[in-house]
């Protein structure tokens, strides 16, 4: 069995209880990373819906203990049956250019995607301005939680670097 408490890229978000069977059938990326498959993915995306659905139930004048999306924001994730990521629309740009979906909740400053999950997962200060979120999975599109991993800015522009070369030679390979 894979012991994904030492990887950090796969460490249980606090919708992830201790001791609950971790995904069995993980995915791996090109990069060689094991990162949650579908099966963690749907159950964690389910849970996350029932929190909205009933967070649509408290009167707005009681603040919550994390902030949510709304069940109308997470209608328009979807689910990768092969990857596991919560995929949300990105702003298609003709420049190879990095284009993040949109999301915003209430309680959390800005509104690219990833990070904003990242937060409602893992905490509202778990990121702050100065930090990068990187997709581990590699899918911008990407806003699972446990795909993503926060990272300075230096990491993260040497990831991307090594990411560019890694596909430039696989793109050259096949000529």
């Amino acid at each position: 069995m894979i012991d994904f408490e030492r990887r950090p890229e796969t460490r249980p978000s606090i919708t992830y209880p201790r001791g609950m069977p971790l995904d069995p059938h993980p995915y791996r990326t090109r990069q060689g990373r094991l990162v949650p498959g579908y099966e963690s993915s749907l159950d964690e995306f389910e849970r996350l819906s029932e929190l909205a659905e009933a967070a649509q139930n408290i009167e707005q004048d009681i603040l919550p203990i994390m902030p949510l999306p709304t069940t109308k924001q997470l209608a328009r994730v979807a689910l990768n049956a092969v990857t596991g990521c919560w995929e949300l629309p990105v702003y298609d740009d003709p420049k190879p250019r990095a284009r993040y979906g949109s999301l915003s909740v209430n309680g959390i400053p800005g509104s690219m995607a990833h990070r904003t999950m990242y937060q409602v997962l893992h905490g509202t200060d778990s990121v702050t301005e100065r930090d990068n979120v990187d997709h581990l999975c590699e899918n911008k599109a990407c806003c699972y939680p446990r795909h993503l991993e926060v990272v300075s800015s230096r990491e993260n522009t040497r990831r991307g670097r090594v990411r560019a070369v890694r596909d430039q030679v696989l793109l050259f390979d096949k000529h």
